[in-house]
């Protein structure tokens, strides 16, 4: 079966494109209902359903029954769809041994989870035998998934477009391509992947929004849903009458909180640390605090003393972290994500960054 699907929408389309959903089930049923979805309209889901998350069967599920009912749905393989019907298939020692170091949630705890089965060293090739014809609809599903869709204005991947390259012949170019975002050519169409979270490329603020790479003509849309405790399912609208525009929504499982009490930080410029640069330099320890060097960019900031951490001789914040702190007036509303000390970690109008507790949770 062809990997490339080529499709011509004409003048006049809407599509909507699903980010990475890694089985969380629920984000991906409320963007499903967020979206106005006409019987025209197109829905293009660009990989990586399952793994990572609480529900990759169920949300399989539910993206297999979308397509019936909802014709001009596209499915793209990602790289969790290769990887686990190549693990169920050709792999099994490596996914096994995969399964037992307990990285992540699978598939395959979810079918074991069904069927009661406990798997073992002694039964696992038998448990994997009776699994793959239980569950043959599944991985023949995710065997057959296309890889690439191009239109007239845009080429849809996983991971990484890359020209000139079969991907009958190599398609994990383009299923996982960490560095594609280092890859700087300029696209004559339009790129559209997932994979990699977007937010690690916005060095100005905090946040899971999709990525606009005007300059190399694409769009980074994983909104690192399952993979980061901020992590949200993006999903980039793309309309077009004559002329293309691009809007996007998300979708996450964070509680909403009114602001009860206004607090007024100090105002001064915060600073963002993300995946892969890690390293600070501690200037002066506090009671809960540390005032930092930044080393990516030597901007001054401020880290809670329980996330820095001494890793070969180096100074490291140990996650990603922003030192942003909100002014927000009371009656507004947030997004809780998680808390610290007497801080709260919340979303507000697409940017995260911290509160006090006590602004949004009382006795």
């Amino acid at each position: 079966m062809d990997k490339k699907i080529n499709l011509e929408f004409g003048n006049k389309y809407r599509i909507y494109t699903l980010g990475d959903i890694h089985g969380n089930k629920q984000s991906l049923v409320d963007a499903v209902e967020k979206m106005d979805l006409l019987e025209d309209d197109y829905l293009v889901i660009i990989g990586d359903i399952i793994n990572r998350g609480p529900q990759s069967l169920e949300a399989l599920d539910f993206v297999m029954e979308l397509q019936e009912k909802h014709k001009r749905t596209i499915v793209l393989s990602g790289n969790h769809e290769m990887f686990t019907t190549i693990g169920f298939d050709e792999k099994q020692e490596n996914f096994y041994e995969f399964y037992k170091t307990n990285k992540y949630r699978t598939i395959l705890n979810d079918m074991l989870d069904n069927e009661g089965i406990v798997i073992t060293d002694e039964n696992f090739k038998e448990t994997f035998k009776i699994l793959l014809e239980k569950y043959h609809i599944y991985f023949e599903y995710m065997r057959n998934l296309p890889i690439i869709l191009e239109t007239e204005d845009h080429i849809f991947v996983h991971s990484a477009y890359k020209e000139g390259v079969d991907v009958n012949t190599d398609p994990f170019l383009f299923l996982k391509e960490d560095k594609y975002f280092e890859d700087k050519t300029v696209n004559a169409k339009k790129v559209i992947v997932g994979h990699m979270p977007s937010g690690i490329f916005e060095t100005g603020k905090f946040t899971s929004s999709p990525y606009y790479d005007e300059v190399c003509n694409r769009i980074f849309i994983d909104g690192g849903c399952g993979v980061k405790s901020s992590g949200e399912i993006n999903t980039l609208v793309i309309s077009k009458d004559y002329e293309i525009n691009y809007s996007h929504f998300q979708t996450n499982c964070f509680d909403e909180f009114v602001i009860r009490d206004t607090y007024y930080f100090e105002e001064r410029e915060s600073v963002v640390i993300r995946y892969p640069n890690f390293e600070v330099e501690v200037l002066e320890k506090g009671e809960i605090f540390s005032r930092c060097i930044y080393k990516f960019n030597n901007k001054e900031c401020y880290i809670f003393n329980d996330f820095i951490r001494e890793y070969n001789g180096v100074q490291l914040c140990w996650y990603e972290y922003t030192d942003k702190r909100f002014n927000i007036e009371a009656g507004e509303v947030v997004e809780f994500v998680s808390s610290y000390e007497d801080m709260a970690f919340v979303k507000y109008r697409e940017e995260f960054g911290w509160i006090y507790l006590d602004q949004i949770m009382g006795d």
